[in-house]
Order: C-alpha cells, then structure tokens, then sequence
C-alpha cells in the first residue's frame, strides 16, 4: 500500500453501505468524482466499443470483463453501460432507485468483480451491474485472482494506491500470459501514491504489455484534510488526479 494513501479521507463506511448511495452522494455527487466516469465513458463509446465488439465477433463468444477493487461498480457501469452523470443521477441519488440500471451493456460482456467489501459486491450482483464477484483481499493474490487476469478480456484495476508493491506488476504478468485479445486498464490515482511507485508500475507494463492509450482526468475534489497534505507534496489544492492508463495483450 501506498505511504501517502494513509492521509486520503476514509470512506470505508460507505463501501460498506449495502448500496452506493452514501459514495454518490459525498464522493461522486459533492466532490465530482461522477465527472471522472463520464470522461472514460464517452471514451469508450467512441473508442473502446468498436474495438470489443469486434473482439467478441471474432471470438464467437461475449467477453470477461473484470473490476478488481470495484466498490458499487461505478466504473463498471461507466465502462460498460456508457453511464453519464445524468444516469448516476437517475438512479444511486436515492435509496428507491438506485437498484435500477437504466442502459443496457454496450458490448457483448460478462463481468466479475473482486473487492472487500461484501456489501457492495452483493449490491452489484443484485442490481446485475456484476454477473459473478468474489470477496477477496486482492493483495493476497490468490488463485481465482491468478485464473481471472489470465482468462480476462478486459481488466480494469482501481485505486492501485491500495495494493502493496508488487501486486500491480504481478496482476500485469497474469494478464499478458493470456491467449485472447485483451485490454487492461490500470487506475492510477497519482494523487495517492508514491510517485517512484508510479513510474514503476507504468515501466513495467509498457515492458510487459504494448501501450495503447492514457485518459488523465481529474478524479474528484479533495477534502480538507487531505489538501493539508497533499498541497505541500504535490502542488494539488484542489482536485485528486487519475490517470486510465491502457494496455494491450500482445497476442499472435
């Protein structure tokens, strides 16, 4: 995990809160992190979508997507419903709609997911923004983790401040060991980390994988306490940033 991780607002409450509505009103709605998703979905609307749908016709079969540390899943739901901030608005704003999902999914796509929190995870599943999900301490790096990374088509990892060192290359050298065409998104949040450990992590998957874009966006506002610390390390006083760094699997 990452040194600087430790002086980032807890929010561990509203994972564990059996819907997002918590998350979405304080981080997504009040500190504009829902404008990060709305950035990376119309991205892949324009971009990404083309590209998975051909995938899925080659293969003959709908792809694995994965969100490893997925929370409620509102990067899912960005990255394969195409969910604007009117269509978070429209639904995780309150506790009687959030249970709604009103796009269909973009791309022929099945979804897993892994987190701690069993409550959000549950909460995808019902909602049907997850097909399967699995508790897990991600940084364990355990043998369902091992099968996923390989097997996965498209592999979205969030939060990478939270992982431990190590963790985010070996999640890379699962995926590139895969025999499918394959993107994995790694969320950067530079904000949040190390910045040796940033370069790190990125060096090891351009080695590993062939880079195919990057998506900097702000992520959200940030909080009192962290502008306290995060001014006087990074120069930020205002936003957190995020960075949707993309890789392909190198494949014959």
């Amino acid at each position: 995990m990452s040194s600087v991780v430790k002086d980032k607002e807890d929010l561990s409450d509203h994972y564990r809160h059996p819907t997002p509505v918590l998350y979405y009103r304080s981080a997504m709605r009040e500190m504009n992190l829902v404008q990060r998703n709305e950035i990376i979905a119309k991205y892949t609307e324009k971009f990404l979508v083309p590209i998975f749908k051909q995938w899925a016709k080659q293969l003959g079969k709908p792809l694995l997507f994965l969100d490893i540390l997925s929370a409620h899943g509102n990067d899912t739901l960005a990255l394969t419903r195409g969910y604007h901030e009117k269509d978070f608005e429209a639904t995780w704003a309150s506790e009687d709609t959030c249970y709604n999902v009103i796009k269909p999914r973009m791309y022929p796509v099945k979804i897993w997911a892994a987190d701690l929190s069993p409550n959000a995870l549950a909460f995808g599943v019902k909602t049907g923004i997850f097909d399967e999900a699995s508790v897990m301490d991600v940084n364990e790096l355990g043998a369902e983790l091992e099968g996923k990374c390989k097997s996965g088509n498209i592999v979205f990892i969030n939060s990478l401040g939270y992982l431990k060192k190590g963790v985010a290359e070996q999640v890379t050298k699962w995926f590139s060991q895969g025999k499918e065409p394959g993107l994995l998104i790694l969320g950067i949040g530079p904000t949040f980390m190390d910045l040796d450990e940033v370069q790190r992590i990125k060096q090891f998957a351009v080695q590993t994988l062939d880079y195919f874009d990057n998506v900097p966006c702000y992520s959200r506002k940030l909080f009192p306490k962290e502008i306290e610390t995060f001014a006087e390390l990074y120069g930020t006083r205002t936003h957190s940033m995020f960075d949707y760094f993309m890789l392909k699997r190198r494949v014959e």
